[in-house]
């Protein structure tokens, strides 16, 4: 569905008052977004995740004592001691949660040679500890690492040292913890010549787990190389599935680094790499697409590094449409500092920043891994500050936030009755409805659901109000189904203007608004901080106005808003294929001829991280869900019908 005729034309003004400045929509630049936090404890070592239902769990060390925190509204909350006696020379503890958040999971060690590897773990109140497994005096037990599965398994890689003067060597072993609580024998991974060290596990938000490590020598033809597997939910990872990493042209060695897998499944690997020619470390990252291989690093830190000592170990999130952050921190000519370097796949290049330049980097070596993580809408980053304590900086990475008002990880679906005002929301899981929940009343049924995103940047699903009869537009603050505030938005007097949808169109990590004109077919993007307008752009028009938009949503999976198309003459259904204001490219969707069915609305509801349709048949009631690939329609599902037609499912 395309009009080839039609040309761009600027809709009446949307704003009352002064003329908007029109944005190119250009993301501003990552670094300037991001906020740090004194999170006010001693820390000498940290680690922190996040969980598939937005809860961000922290854990930190201070005198071998072990802590467990949450991140909520960028503060510490229900802190705990975990455990004592923890070890941090090298290395760290390390912490995963399954991906439902249902139990979090750390893994340790004691200190010393003859020390313990051990496992601390939670569901539901209390945290239980417990010893695994056990070295001889003559070996050294470091370097764990765990991730759990999504079918409850509890996968750990550690490093074993053996100090036997006839018979050094250095290598992985691997365990398992079955969802009934019992262990598999403990499994040497990797070969004992050279040294294979450093392993990293990864849990993806389906739960498979991958796993990377190095190796430190010589071996055939890998020289310094790191190596990735992975292994399905329920499985078991094996070093003979392995894929050999490549090296940037410049350097020598593949050292040290962090595993991150985005939504759509993509693999990112931070790589701490060294040149021989340079005698310096650089920090590289390297990406594997879906069913591809491992693209040829990129330079994150622009150039070699100034190091006095130690080797940082970088970590590294990224967003579904290329952004990534890589972090780390060093100690260097210019002090112990913490850096981050931001990609941007529009520009192909790095941005190197400096996030805190007088950080309180422990002298240990490797024990100052600048930990990340993120959410649906955020990217949080720990590490220890000058002053000893645990700091946090928190960086909007997205706009879009699923329509999850009880923050179960689910999405919920909205109603409004324009007959009487009532307001609900039934919590879902997928096309089954779980409950229900009323929202204040608004008896003025001038006032329509126009939408719903997180204005505010708290996490949690606000919604978009307009007036049709004014012009005016609000936007409810919301804490679950609990209104917090009410925010005035700029008015838009012409009544012809729609409200069509939301979606973060610049990529600012913001919720910008989309509209479209009745009578002229134009549509325009309001640009958004929060609530304050920034600005706007023009889409494509599209004249012929018996085409609607019925929703915004990622059909191709490039991290970018795409827009659905109904047209309410013939039945046909299209996507436009977005970039920000650019249409890349049209695809036609399933045609549903009676036209009593509306679109209401694009969420992902079976949880696949792919744009599903949702349906409302206007004159029956009946309400169905399509699951889709793109605009491959790949199953669909009956959701409780809902007969009274003064009901509006506003899933916008």
């Amino acid at each position: 569905m395309t009009d080839k005729t039609a040309k761009r034309q600027k809709p009446a003004a949307l704003i009352s008052g002064a003329a908007v400045l029109l944005l190119l929509g250009l993301a501003l630049p990552a670094a300037a977004q991001y906020k740090i936090y004194d999170l006010g404890t001693n820390s000498w070592t940290q680690d922190i995740t996040a969980d598939t239902r937005n809860r961000v769990h922290i854990i930190w060390t201070n005198y071998g004592v072990l802590y467990y925190g949450e991140i909520v509204n960028n503060a510490l909350t229900g802190v705990v001691e975990v455990a004592r006696g923890v070890n941090t020379t090298f290395w760290r503890p390390y912490i995963s949660a399954q991906p439902d958040g249902s139990s979090v999971h750390i893994a340790w060690t004691t200190g010393g040679m003859g020390n313990m590897l051990m496992h601390s773990w939670k569901t539901t109140g209390e945290w239980t500890t417990e010893s695994v497994w056990a070295v001889p005096d003559s070996q050294w037990l470091s370097q764990p690492t765990c991730a759990i599965d999504s079918k409850g398994i509890t996968h750990v890689m550690f490093a074993i040292w053996n100090n036997v003067q006839s018979n050094q060597w250095s290598t992985i072993f691997y365990t398992r913890k079955l969802a009934n609580g019992t262990w598999e024998g403990i499994q040497q991974f990797a070969p004992k010549t050279p040294e294979y060290k450093h392993p990293m596990l990864f849990v993806d938000i389906i739960g498979q787990v991958h796993a990377t490590w190095t190796i430190s020598g010589r071996v055939g033809e890998d020289s310094y190389d790191a190596y990735y597997c992975m292994a399905p939910s329920g499985g078991k990872l094996y070093f003979d599935t392995r894929v050999k990493l490549p090296k940037a042209e410049d350097c020598n060695v593949n050292g040290y680094g962090d595993l991150y897998v985005d939504r759509y499944g993509v693999v990112h690997r931070s790589i701490g790499g060294w040149s021989n020619a340079e005698e310096k470390m650089c920090i590289d990252h390297t990406r594997k697409p879906v069913g591809g291989s491992f693209t040829v690093p990129t330079r994150a830190s622009l150039g070699f590094l100034n190091l006095k000592g130690g080797d940082p170990v970088p970590a590294v999130v990224a967003r579904e449409d290329g952004r990534t952050i890589v972090a780390w921190g060093q100690i260097g000519a210019d002090g112990n500092t913490v850096k981050a370097s931001f990609f941007d796949p529009d520009r192909n290049a790095w941005s190197l920043n400096t996030i805190d330049p007088a950080a309180g980097i422990p002298t240990s070596p490797n024990s100052y891994r600048v930990a990340i993580t993120r959410t649906d809408t955020h990217v949080y980053g720990a590490w220890r500050g000058g002053n000893e304590h645990l700091k946090l900086f928190v960086m909007p990475i997205d706009g879009y936030i699923r329509k999850d008002l009880n923050k179960d990880g689910r999405v919920d679906s909205v109603w409004r009755n324009y007959a009487t005002g009532t307001n609900r929301v039934w919590y879902m899981d997928k096309s089954k409805k779980l409950g229900e929940g009323l929202l204040p009343a608004v008896t003025n049924t001038n006032l329509r659901i126009a939408g719903t995103g997180d204005f505010n940047g708290d996490g949690k699903v606000d919604i978009l109000w307009r007036h049709y009869g004014t012009g005016a537009n609000l936007v409810w603050l919301m804490d679950g189904i609990r209104r917090l505030g009410i925010v005035s938005l700029p008015e838009a007097t012409d009544k012809n203007l729609k409200i069509a949808g939301t979606g973060d169109f610049n990529r600012d990590g913001k919720v910008d608004i989309v509209w479209r004109h009745d009578l002229t077919g134009a549509n325009t993007v309001w640009y958004m901080d929060g609530v304050t307008l920034l600005g706007e752009g023009l889409l494509p028009a599209l004249t012929n106005t018996k085409w609607k938009i019925a929703g915004t949503g990622d059909f191709n999976r490039d991290g970018k808003v795409d827009i659905v198309w109904r047209d309410y003459g013939s039945g046909s259904n299209w996507v436009w294929y977005m970039n920000n204001l650019t249409r890349l490219g049209a695809a036609k969707l399933p045609a549903v001829l009676n036209l009593n069915w509306e679109i209401a609305g694009v969420v992902d509801l079976n949880g696949d991280w792919k744009a599903d349709i949702l349906w409302r048949d206007y004159s029956s009631g009946a309400n169905w869900v399509w699951y889709m690939d793109n605009t491959k329609q790949i199953g669909a599902a009956k959701l409780p019908a809902e007969t009274d037609l003064t009901w509006r499912m506003e899933n916008q």
